[in-house]
């Protein structure tokens, strides 16, 4: 690449709004068969960053704009502390936008989201773990399912918003003020983390039963829960709203490695008392209506039609940073109630899959959005992955009850303290 790279029009905005309470980082976990080898997944990483340029950047602050610029030091792998998704230190962290960590069997990617989103994020773990398996002695084919190729680095490096920002799309995207999950939030900025194996039988299962895809499903159990745990929210004149990150490549022809998703939204009143079907039937007439293109186009539109405005262009970066903050607040926190973000199945090569017991997912949480969900689809099973800042654990409990009283079988793990 060459020395330095523009943000992408996602990532713009994260330097700006990230603080204490809001981390903009995620997370993703591959738990392997043998213990990790500290020293090999060094080598692996070496090899990765090679392949990977984009992600060899440090971020630097600009007269009108932060920036990419490349990093002269490699970026080293760290055993994994007890905490979960801390902020990023460039300091500690070599100047580096990700960091890799392992710890007894998994090597865990994370990443903060000037950098990448979950598809891109997911692309490299696969490369470094496939590299890594390989210098440990292991015979796979790739079966070009693993970025190994160095031809279309340039394609990858693309600001695809760009790329599909019409002018004559309409750009008004009416936001609406959600209500949030309030109470008491564990010490030290712990993060807890609670992931369930599901098999993927049964998610059709239920799936089939109610007509609806697992993100319409899940999405359908968590409002429900809301309505059961009205206790927990701040503002219940205002209504509940789940952030549904849509990976935009399965819409538009892209294959970039930053950062190209968006945000559709549903919601519900808590006010009302809603039976699942009729809270499912909401959401299955809003997250198809959000997913149709011409929707996708005019939400593309409003997210670039700030960055374009010649005013805000001259504007130094440190008056910038204001009016960024103020509509982050208003279209991004404030609007915000729960993110669900399912990353759908993670592919990797047939003969890898024997060394790769599961592969995880999880969303840092914020003060706005304090409990988020990952999911990610490997191997016939579904990893449902709850984080959350908060000491009552009511909405995962009453998550998982739902899905034990429709029969599903569940599998816990969790990084939990004693309260």
């Amino acid at each position: 690449m060459k020395n330095w790279l523009k943000l992408d029009n996602a990532a713009k905005i994260f330097p700006s709004v990230t603080n204490a309470k809001r981390h903009n980082l995620f997370r993703l976990s591959f738990e392997l068969t043998e213990e990790i080898d500290p020293v090999v997944l060094q080598e692996a990483l070496d090899v990765t960053i090679k392949r990977f340029a984009y992600f060899n950047v440090k971020l630097k602050r600009g007269i009108f704009w932060y920036y990419l610029e490349e990093n002269k030091v490699k970026p080293l792998v760290y055993e994994e502390k007890p905490f979960v998704l801390e902020p990023f230190s460039q300091l500690d962290n070599r100047g580096f936008l990700f960091r890799v960590l392992y710890y007894n069997k998994r090597i865990s990617l994370e990443v903060f989201h000037v950098l990448t989103d979950g598809f891109g994020g997911s692309q490299f773990l696969k490369t470094l773990v496939y590299n890594y398996l390989l210098l440990k002695g292991k015979k796979i084919d790739s079966e070009g399912i693993i970025l190994s190729d160095l031809e279309t680095l340039t394609v990858e490096k693309n600001d695809s918003f760009l790329e599909n920002y019409y002018t004559e799309v309409n750009k008004n995207r009416k936001e609406v003020k959600a209500c949030h999950i309030k109470g008491e939030i564990y010490d030290d900025d712990w993060l807890s983390v609670m992931t369930a194996k599901v098999k993927e039988e049964d998610m059709k299962r239920l799936c089939n039963k109610y007509d609806c895809s697992v993100t319409q499903l899940l999405t359908t159990i968590i409002m429900k829960v809301a309505l059961s745990n009205k206790r927990m929210f701040d503002n219940l004149k205002r209504p509940f709203q789940v952030f549904i990150p849509a990976d935009l490549r399965k819409h538009f022809p892209s294959k970039s490695l930053r950062n190209f998703s968006i945000c559709i939204r549903s919601k519900i009143s808590l006010k009302q008392d809603l039976s699942f079907e009729e809270i499912l039937k909401i959401v299955k007439s809003e997250v198809q209506e959000e997913l149709k293109k011409e929707n996708l186009l005019t939400i593309i539109a409003s997210n670039v039609k700030w960055e374009k405005m010649l005013l805000l262009r001259i504007t130094p970066l440190f008056l910038k940073e204001i009016a960024l903050k103020i509509g982050y607040e208003n279209s991004g926190s404030a609007p915000n109630s729960f993110c669900l973000s399912n990353l759908g199945k993670i592919d990797i090569p047939s003969e890898m899959k024997q060394y790769v017991e599961k592969i995880t997912f999880a969303n840092g949480s914020s003060s706005q959005a304090p409990i988020n969900m990952g999911v990610t689809k490997y191997d016939n099973k579904y990893f449902l992955t709850f984080s959350s800042t908060l000491v009552d654990r009511a909405i995962q409990r009453d998550f998982f009850r739902f899905l034990s009283s429709e029969g599903v079988d569940i599998t816990l793990e969790t990084n939990e303290l004693e309260v």
